[in-house]
């Protein structure tokens, strides 16, 4: 079970039909909003610790946790995506992400 609400520690929240966005204007939210680029990848911790990275695609967001197992391996789980097409920003706060398909 995961131990944080990434739609509460980062402002995300859900949402019906959206305006399109791209992968320029959600990585500028991010880093105007605490996330960090590294190796190509925007990455922060959660209020509980967690790492989370967002993955930028050419159609898609993608929101990861990184998992820490009992037998020292370490994995990335989806917990949330959503299409441009489907996302907006709107009072400092992306919007449209979902946890469908995850």
């Amino acid at each position: 079970m995961l131990d944080f609400n990434p739609m509460a520690d980062f402002g995300l929240s859900r949402t019906q039909k959206l305006k399109k966005l791209d992968a320029a204007q959600v990585t500028a939210w991010a880093l105007q909003h605490g996330w960090k680029l590294e190796r190509n990848k925007l990455t922060a911790r959660s209020k509980s610790g967690s790492i989370l990275r967002l993955l930028c695609n050419d159609r898609s967001v993608r929101m990861e946790v990184r998992v820490d197992h009992a037998d020292g391996t370490k994995s990335w789980t989806r917990v949330q995506s959503g299409y441009y097409k489907n996302l907006r920003i709107e009072d400092g706060r992306l919007i449209g992400m979902t946890r469908e398909g995850c």
